[in-house]
């Protein structure tokens, strides 16, 4: 006997066992008391009614067969409207398509109108159907049970146990309850498998109860306890394969992310559109960028952001972590302890095909480790206009960095990949092959912390508790990791008694000081004849081919076209010459005039089509972004109700710091004047998108209407030291005032890296779970 999903042809011999089943039951009694003279009608009911469940969407019906005989069938609801929901909803279900679906609507609506059926008693029916026995109102996502039968002559075999266990398999692995409605018949099955009864009805004698089963509150014997993320996994990953081998436990909100098909590197630009993997938040309107509510995606699943970003690994300016070690008074983030983190964490490949184009990059290998789990690379081929853009950065007088990893970004760089062989790396890379110590939990959010006095020994996830020996780490990331600490009682106290939220810990830094780079754009078409673009993304027939091409070997116009970045981080005489620099305070100015640190960024070769669809059909074009380094503006992120399933308000506050908006205009001036230079100028045909203008007015309205995240946000947990009126972590990542609770992700790192953020959030991650291992002794067997 095994089970699977019933298809169209199934329905007569379901109808049939239906009939069989149900002929004998006190409820049926009632509402078909005509079925022995009416029996076919009351077998052709069974039939519409499940024809209409395999009709809608989010119905599912699962049939017994054994020797290829149907004996028996499950009818099934999911509710809700996370992804797993969405996914039973649009097709997973067994059913193909949309026409099947109309198909068997219409055949039932037409069977409904010519052939009622006789068997029944309308005006019991109608007093059974409005009968209200249901109290799961507050459980917006849940699996329903709606109808269970097996064929008489295979009862009393186990089957109708599996075909429940089904669905109770499908609500373990969703994380939700399952809720039936059961006649005295069944209640003994449902009670052996966990169901309890929630409440009851008494209708013409007979009992009707309503049950619900939700997935037993799951109290492992676990050490540490992590959320997801890229700086989650690491912890997981580095505290699992400690010599110690403690058993961790990794709770991920989102699903699998298991597809390869999601890692094209060539499509990078466009995962973020995958809505199964992008939790879709926005801003609150911004005030600074003309009202507009922008875009703040941030990966869902496996991998957190690095499986939607744009798969830049790059390390940032060694001044950075001096600066960060010197913030929080501690030596443990110098550059010269996090470099070696980097190094191990990385296996670096130069996949360089043309020794032409190699002589753009030559990175030490001193700086770059081999063995890591996270691969990292140049695309093998480019698109031919690369190394002209190189040139023309050269030819106007901007240094060549050989090495944008080594420390030091400054000047004009190809960009290294989170990628191999044309595949993206992400964070779940870092679980491959994970030890048996090491759990791990997709579709589950965490809601809260669970604290016992002042100690956190537990996190609560929609239905189920998870406990921990030693230590809670959040890794939820700077966008949610303060919604968890803020539900758990732990933020600002007025924030938190506005939605009745019993305070634990008043921590006034926690959701501030939120900031990100921003970026704009200029984008050009450019001469054809100098790349082959059109000859691509022009045909689809090509785009096909490509495609298989890269399922084969990885290779092919898929992982060449948009595929390898170059840029430049830059220093500004005209930035720090501004007075608006000037009236920073003087350890911001002496921090920007260090040796390796920049004002701002520009890269070339970025997809815009792909991020904009429908904004060319052209593609010989080249759009230029250039991202503000050391942003000045500081914003928040803020409850919205007391509901953990609603996000948190999201404000930025871009281009609020008079720095922000002269700095800016300043080196969009500097892009423009690249752009004026003949080198590029000969190969232009018309400009896509600039300002109108160079005037400052010009420029500045140019940035409050097309400025964008650089998706690097940090901050909101912020690291510092003991009394500082920022911080709410300490530098050995603990939450100050709760034992056993710690937050390493993004949210703490008490400055904004001068870099694309994925590198830094995998060596905080790193240097946690190192700090872990030390406390605990975990390298010691």
């Amino acid at each position: 006997m095994h089970l699977r999903l019933a298809v169209v042809q199934d329905l007569p011999t379901i109808a049939n066992v239906a009939a069989q089943a149900m002929f004998d039951d006190e409820l049926f009694d009632l509402i078909c008391p005509k079925r022995h003279e009416y029996y076919s009608d009351y077998r052709d009911g069974f039939l519409r009614r499940v024809q209409d469940k395999l009709a809608l969407p989010g119905w599912v019906v699962v049939v017994a067969e054994d020797a290829g005989q149907v004996v028996g069938y499950s009818v099934w609801e999911r509710i809700g409207t996370t992804g797993s929901a969405k996914r039973w909803k649009e097709g997973k279900d067994g059913l193909r398509n949309r026409v099947e679906r109309s198909f068997l609507n219409f055949s039932n609506q037409v069977a409904s109108k010519t052939r009622p059926d006789r068997s029944v008693d309308n005006s019991r029916l109608a007093e059974y159907n409005a009968l209200e026995c249901f109290p799961f109102s507050d459980y917006p996502e849940i699996w329903s049970l709606s109808t269970l039968a097996v064929d008489p002559d295979h009862q009393r075999q186990g089957i109708g146990q599996k075909l429940v266990e089904w669905g109770l398999e499908q609500a373990s692995q969703d994380n939700v309850p399952v809720c039936l409605e059961a006649s005295a018949k069944g209640i003994r099955l449902y009670e052996k498998l966990g169901f309890k009864a929630v409440n009851e009805v008494k209708w013409e004698g007979i009992t009707i109860k309503a049950m619900i089963w939700e997935k037993p509150i799951t109290k492992p014997d676990t050490d540490s306890l992590v959320t997801g993320g890229p700086a989650g996994c690491a912890i997981a990953s580095s505290l699992a394969n400690s010599a110690k081998k403690p058993k961790v436990l990794l709770l991920e909100a989102g699903g699998q992310n298991g597809y390869k098909t999601k890692r094209i590197h060539g499509q990078r630009w466009s995962t973020q559109f995958n809505e199964d993997m992008n939790w879709g938040y926005r801003t609150v309107p911004q005030e600074h960028c003309n009202g507009r509510e922008i875009d703040l995606s941030r990966g869902k699943g496996l991998g957190g952001s690095s499986a939607i970003n744009f798969s830049l690994y790059l390390y940032g300016a060694r001044d950075d972590y001096d600066e960060w070690a010197s913030l929080v008074g501690d030596d443990s983030f110098q550059w010269n302890r996090m470099q070696p983190r980097f190094k191990n964490l990385e296996n670096y490949n130069n996949d360089i095909l043309s020794t032409t184009n190699s002589r753009y990059a030559s990175p030490n290998p001193s700086g770059h480790g081999t063995k890591g789990p996270l691969h990292t690379s140049y695309a093998a081929e480019w698109d031919r206009d690369l190394p002209l853009m190189m040139d023309i950065f050269e030819e106007i007088g901007l240094p060549l960095n050989l090495d944008v990893n080594s420390g030091n970004p400054i000047g004009v760089s190809l960009f290294l990949n989170s990628t191999r062989q044309g595949v993206r790396t992400t964070a779940a890379d870092l679980l491959l092959n994970a030890p048996d110590n090491l759990t791990i939990i997709t579709e589950s959010p965490v809601h809260r912390v669970i604290i016992q006095g002042t100690k956190a020994v537990g996190v609560e996830t929609k239905g189920d508790q998870y406990l921990a020996t030693n230590e809670v780490i959040l890794s939820a990331g700077t966008l949610d990791t303060p919604k968890i600490l803020m539900h758990s009682g732990i933020g600002p106290a007025e924030e938190l008694e506005k939605f009745q939220i019993n305070l634990v810990r008043d921590i006034p830094a926690i959701g501030k000081g939120l900031h990100d780079h921003f970026c704009s754009f200029l984008v050009f078409a450019r001469n054809p004849e100098t790349n082959d673009r059109n000859d691509f993304y022009g045909n689809q027939v090509a785009m096909d081919a490509a495609l298989e091409q890269w399922n084969k070997d990885g290779s092919g116009p898929w992982v060449r076209h948009f595929a390898q970045l170059a840029g430049g981080f830059f220093k500004s005489d005209a930035i720090t010459s501004l007075d608006e620099f000037k009236a920073l305070p003087e350890k911001a100015q002496q921090f920007m005039l260090r040796e390796t640190v920049p004002q701002y960024e520009i890269i070339t070769h970025c997809a815009f089509h792909l991020m904009a669809p429908g904004f060319t059909t052209n593609y010989s074009y080249i759009c230029l972004p250039v991202f503000l380094m050391n942003v000045q503006s500081r914003g928040e992120v803020r409850l919205q109700s007391s509901t953990q399933d609603d996000s948190l308000l999201f404000d930025p506050r871009f281009l609020s710091h008079p720095f922000d908006r002269l700095a800016g205009i300043e080196m969009f001036r500097h892009l423009l004047h690249i752009t004026k230079h003949q080198s590029f100028t000969k190969d232009n045909v018309s400009t896509l998108m600039a300002p109108e203008s160079e005037s400052d007015d010009d420029i500045l309205e140019y940035l409050r209407n097309t400025a964008t995240p650089g998706y690097h946000f940090t901050g909101t947990v912020k690291m510092g030291k003991p009394g500082d009126a920022d911080a709410a972590v300490d530098s050995k990542f603990r939450v100050y005032g709760i034992e056993g609770l710690r937050v390493a992700d993004m949210s703490v790192v008490p400055l904004l890296t001068n870099n694309h953020t994925q590198a830094t959030a995998y060596v905080t991650g790193v240097t946690c779970a190192e700090m872990l291992i030390g406390e605990y002794a975990l390298d010691q067997v």
